[in-house]
């Protein structure tokens, strides 16, 4: 079944193999620790990347996987939204995407990411303007060859732009604010990129596009389960997707000086 973690090359369908991965991955993972527990970080050469969560006692309390591209999205980070989960270490941005200058509360579009290592940044500013990597993960996709396809092809629901993002996760199906912002969103874009991907750990292939849409460029990943064609470059895809990202650069607090952070940082 399609998941978080078949869309990076893992097969995780039940709480039995979700553990044994974790366990397969926490030996060969950089270990970042952080108020309350300590992070431990598996990357690969594919961009696949797992986190894992640890609490004080080092017992393993979380998992969240993540795909590091080359998506750049220039973000006005208004606050930090707490896990609605039991581990205190997930975490989320609520954010507006490409902010005015000296503006972090507006932009073309209010949004939730989820970041898997979001207690790296208690040093970024809020409200500020930051840049982050955004990987949307496919829930469900559909693939067009081209612009002219996407615009002639008919559609049961209004049709969108092909450069289109809804922050799907901020609104219940009625119109009304969601009382629990999700890191959800709608997405249209052109493929810039593209490619099959191999999970080196798994053996499992996995699908990825760098997508221009409205507000900015991600990364998205997709189970092939869920294809029913190959994205192309000069091509459009178009579905409902989950946000993960990381911040690449941000101001922190007094110095108003920017910091770039460049991947995980090795702690205790």
């Amino acid at each position: 079944m399609a998941n978080h973690f078949s869309a990076i090359g893992f097969t995780v369908g039940s709480e039995i193999e979700l553990v044994t991965l974790a366990r397969k991955l926490a030996p060969f993972s950089e270990s970042i620790a952080v108020e309350g527990g300590r992070y431990l970080h598996w990357s690969s050469a594919s961009g696949a990347e797992v986190w894992l969560q640890l609490d004080g006692g080092k017992k393993i309390i979380g998992m969240n996987p993540h795909f590091s591209g080359n998506s750049t999205v220039r973000v006005g980070l208004t606050h930090r939204l707490p896990s609605p989960g039991p581990s205190p270490l997930d975490g989320a941005f609520h954010a507006w995407a490409n902010p005015p200058e000296k503006d972090p509360g507006s932009g073309d579009y209010p949004f939730v990411f989820d970041c898997p290592n979001i207690l790296c940044y208690t040093d970024a500013q809020l409200p500020g303007i930051a840049h982050a990597r955004i990987t949307a993960f496919a829930h469900d996709i559909d693939v067009f060859d081209s612009v002219e396809t996407y615009d002639s092809t008919p559609s049961t629901k209004p049709k969108l732009a092909s450069k289109s993002f809804i922050p799907s996760g901020l609104f219940l199906p009625s119109g009304e604010k969601t009382l629990q912002p999700q890191a959800r969103g709608i997405l249209t874009g052109h493929v810039r990129r593209a490619t099959r991907l191999t999970n080196e750990e798994s053996s499992l292939d996995f699908h990825w596009a760098e997508v221009e849409s409205y507000g900015g460029i991600f990364d998205v990943v997709i189970d092939p389960a869920i294809l029913k064609n190959d994205p192309r470059v000069g091509g459009v895809i178009s579905g409902s997707f989950w946000l993960s990202g990381q911040l690449t650069e941000y101001a922190r607090p007094r110095t108003g000086l920017l910091r770039r952070f460049l991947g995980s940082q090795r702690a205790g």
